[in-house]
């Protein structure tokens, strides 16, 4: 059975808040109305049974009209309720940036359908870009953003079904202005580049469920500086939000909702006594959350992941009594991400939670802390693919220090040295096209070597 989706509040701010939780379904409904809506009681059924809400909630206003909505239960169900309201039209599109210096002329080439094709000049740094649009089945090509000179590099999208997702890349000074060194191209396909030289800031596009319409910077002899127009699909898929977890008291706070996570921070030994997270905004700067709990335990460990390729997907752990007047604190937590689990962090004893298992990233955390950190949930993102890699293992003893080489686009060759036992084993990964080592893993001590 599917999980229950949160969607609003929508409307106007105030002090009291209300929730009637989760029910079977609603059979019938009460409003009292005036100029405004004054009130509203809703019959639930629960599991066959009748279960009024508490009372009926007042809203304010000045009642004369009384409305029942009876539903033909159970055959009939509630599946959307719509209001009136005075709007201010807004455009559809997100825009971002631009990143890099402030030097040369502003340009803006607007939005369109999607992109066709990327043309990007470059040498130790962005010499150009020029970008041919698709604007409803008609070709428009921008201007040469930039100067001349370099080396041509072409990016042909296999529009409509290949679009842009997000560009990362650095910038820094050349000579006297900043400008952009490098770009790399992400599609909802592939990877292209990176274009220029990697070095300098590191900056890029927030990672969201969308594609990108358009581009806007900064240009004179090279290209200062890039932003985009980004067409969003996240609306299609509401935040959930889950927990938080935990039975300890403390207060409650919530980080809300940002594009990614970029990194976490926590603090654990016998239990895990605080966390902090660094999230990208929307404007693809990063802030890190308030510490919630203290330093207390003695380790200290950083997750970074490899955004805006990789996200959160779930969290585990356990959590235990932490002194004899039953405050409850966590004693290990457990990251999983769309490539790798990162943890556990403490030791694992007590009772074990774990977030819900579906297709998502979580976009930020909520929970309870004082000293300690008591209790934990999330605010998670559904994504329609988020083609997540499965973890299995290890096999085999316990002993040696753990070692894990990531996730990659795939395989070209391994090497194993090995005798009556397997001694080691060498692994050359593919990352885009660019080749990766691994690290050796054993001693090569053994009387053959096979590659493959």
């Amino acid at each position: 059975m599917k999980k229950a989706v949160i969607v609003g509040p929508f409307g106007g701010e105030s002090e009291n808040s209300w929730d009637h939780g989760v029910h079977t379904t609603v059979r019938q409904m009460f409003l009292h109305c005036g100029m405004v809506v004054d009130y509203i009681a809703v019959e639930y059924d629960e599991n066959g049974s009748s279960k009024w809400s508490d009372g009926k909630v007042y809203i304010g206003g000045n009642p004369n009209k009384d409305f029942r909505i009876k539903l033909d239960y159970p055959n009939e169900y509630l599946t959307s309720i719509s209001v009136g309201a005075y709007v201010e039209p807004t455009d559809h599109f997100k825009s971002f940036g631009p990143f890099g210096g402030n030097g040369g002329a502003y340009w803006d080439d607007g939005t369109y359908t999607t992109i066709r094709r990327i043309t990007v000049v470059s040498e130790s740094v962005i010499n150009s870009i020029h970008i041919e649009y698709d604007d409803n089945g008609t070709l428009v090509s921008s201007t040469k953003h930039g100067g001349g000179g370099g080396t041509t590099n072409v990016v042909d999208l296999d529009y409509p079904d290949e679009y842009v997702t997000s560009i990362s890349g650095y910038h820094g000074r050349n000579l006297s202005s900043a400008v952009v060194q490098s770009i790399t191209i992400k599609t909802n396909r592939t990877v292209y580049a990176p274009f220029g030289v990697e070095k300098g800031k590191e900056f890029s596009f927030p990672q969201t469920e969308g594609k990108i319409i358009g581009f806007h910077g900064r240009c004179g002899d090279h290209l200062n500086s890039i932003g985009g127009h980004l067409e969003p699909t996240s609306s299609l898929y509401a935040v959930k939000t889950i927990g938080p977890f935990g039975e300890g008291n403390g207060y409650l706070w919530d980080d809300e909702v940002h594009s990614a996570i970029k990194q976490i921070r926590t603090t654990h030994g016998a239990f895990v006594s605080s966390i902090c997270t660094e999230y990208y905004n929307d404007d693809g700067l990063s802030e890190w959350s308030k510490k919630h709990g203290q330093d207390l335990e003695p380790k200290m460990s950083t997750i970074k992941l490899d955004y805006p390729d990789e996200f959160l997907t779930s969290v585990t752990g356990y959590y235990d009594s932490i002194n004899e007047m039953n405050d409850y604190s966590f004693t290990s937590l457990t990251f999983q991400s769309n490539r790798r689990t990162y943890g556990p962090f403490g030791r694992e004893f007590g009772k074990r939670f774990s977030f819900p298992s579906f297709d998502g990233k979580i976009l930020g955390f909520h929970g309870r802390s004082s000293g300690y950190l008591y209790a934990l949930g999330a605010h998670i993102h559904p994504i329609s693919d988020p083609t997540p890699s499965k973890s299995f293992g290890p096999f085999g003893g316990r002993d040696g220090d753990q070692w894990d080489d990531g996730f990659y686009t795939t395989i070209r060759q391994l090497v194993i040295s090995s005798g009556s036992i397997v001694n080691s084993i060498c692994i050359e990964y593919d990352k885009n096209g660019q080749s990766i080592w691994s690290s050796k893993h054993g001693q090569s001590v053994g009387d053959k070597t096979y590659t493959g």
